[in-house]
């Protein structure tokens, strides 16, 4: 199961409280931006639910709708892009509030002598290098890989095939056009 305790899981499914499905490639940042504003207030009733039910001493919550949203609209978000259509900059901004409102739930519930951690897997900016660490290594000599161990055909195209539906489910369509051609 995917919670603990395990009764927890019946707790959440019976809320109706399944995760929306996002296509980022196939809908325009506005609307694709108003569906991650809808999956978060999902999952801020989510946490809310879980608080007032299980008052727990410690608290551990995932919010990864920053994370989607920025990964299809960050052009919008830094300027750097035109929106694809108006009302798209609105709606990342509905976001943000939207996500200010749910940390603020939590501090309301745990109160001010409370330590809060807040942490993130990566920020988000413009990309203008790239560094592959396997490259380097083997540049300057402390990788070496030995004749055919990189991957077979076999190998291959079960890795390509594997990383094509991957990269779909994910809502990458790009990358799994890429990942198509090169089969």
């Amino acid at each position: 199961r995917m919670t603990w305790p395990r009764e927890l899981f019946g707790d959440l499914a019976g809320g109706g409280m399944a995760e929306l499905l996002l296509a980022p490639g196939l809908i325009s940042q506005r609307r694709y931006a108003r569906r991650v504003l809808e999956l978060h207030r999902m999952r801020h009733r989510t946490v809310e639910f879980l608080l007032r039910r299980r008052k727990p001493d410690l608290f551990m919550g995932v919010f990864v709708e920053p994370d989607r949203l920025q990964h299809r609209v960050w052009p919008v978000c830094d300027g750097s892009g035109e929106p694809e259509e108006p009302g798209a900059f609105e709606a990342v901004r509905d976001f943000y509030r939207a996500a200010d409102d749910s940390i603020g739930m939590l501090l309301d519930f745990y109160g001010p002598d409370t330590t809060y951690l807040v942490t993130s897997d990566h920020g988000f900016g413009p990309l203008s290098r790239t560094f592959a660490l396997n490259r380097y290594f083997i540049d300057k000599g402390f990788l070496v890989l030995k004749e055919g161990e990189l991957m077979n055909r076999t190998l291959k195209r079960r890795f390509l095939t594997a990383a094509k539906a991957t990269s779909a489910k994910l809502g990458m369509l790009g990358l799994a056009r890429k990942v198509m051609r090169a089969t």
